[in-house]
C-alpha cells in the first residue's frame, strides 16, 4: 500500500490548512484549547473511537473520551497547545476506509484554576498520535472524525505544579 507523507515544523499555517485532515485536527485542538467541551463528542470522535492515555488507561467510545477530556481539562483555567512538529501519513485509499495517521509534537501550557492572573503555566511536552478518517453519517466536523488517539506525556509535571514544587 502506498502512503503520502507531509511534515511541517511549527504551528498551524496556511500550508497545513490545505491538508483536509490537518485542517480538521486544527479545529479540534482549538476546540480543546477553548475549554468549551460541552458539545457532542461526535463532532470530533467516532462512536467506536479509542483513546490511549499515558497512564495506560484506554477510553472506549467517543462519549467516554469526551467525558474524560471534560474532567481532565476542567481542572484548568486555561490550556494552550503549541504544535512544534506535525506529520501526516495519508493512505492512498479513497472512500470510507481512507485514513490519515497524524503525529503531533506539542508544548502544552496548563494554567491551574487556582493560578492568579499573570502566573506562569505548567509547560509540558506532549506527543500525540491520531487516526483520522471519514465521519460517521451526519456526524463529525468537515467530514472527519478521530478514530483512535494516543498521548504520551509526563503527568507528574502537573502534580508538581499543583503542589507548588515546580
Amino acid at each position: 500500500m502506498t502512503s503520502q507523507v507531509f511534515t511541517h515544523r511549527g504551528s498551524w499555517s496556511s500550508e497545513t490548512r490545505t491538508y483536509p485532515a490537518l485542517s480538521f485536527l486544527e479545529l479540534y485542538v482549538k476546540k480543546v484549547d477553548s475549554g468549551d467541551l460541552l458539545g457532542p463528542s461526535s463532532d470530533y470522535y467516532a462512536s467506536f473511537a479509542n483513546f490511549h492515555n499515558a497512564d495506560n488507561t484506554t477510553y472506549v467510545g467517543g462519549k467516554a473520551i469526551w467525558e474524560w477530556m471534560r474532567r481532565l481539562f476542567g481542572a484548568f483555567r486555561r490550556v494552550s497547545h503549541e504544535p512544534r512538529l506535525i506529520t501526516e501519513i495519508r493512505s492512498a485509499e479513497d472512500g470510507p476506509d481512507a485514513e490519515s495517521t497524524i503525529y503531533m509534537e506539542t508544548v502544552t501550557h496548563f494554567w491551574l484554576l487556582e493560578d492568579a492572573d499573570g502566573s506562569e503555566p505548567a509547560v509540558v511536552p506532549r506527543i500525540f498520535r491520531f487516526r483520522v478518517g471519514a465521519a460517521e453519517h451526519s456526524k463529525g466536523t468537515q467530514g472527519f472524525q478521530i478514530r483512535e488517539g494516543s498521548v504520551w506525556w509526563d503527568t507528574g509535571i502537573l502534580a508538581k505544579k499543583s503542589s507548588g514544587t515546580l
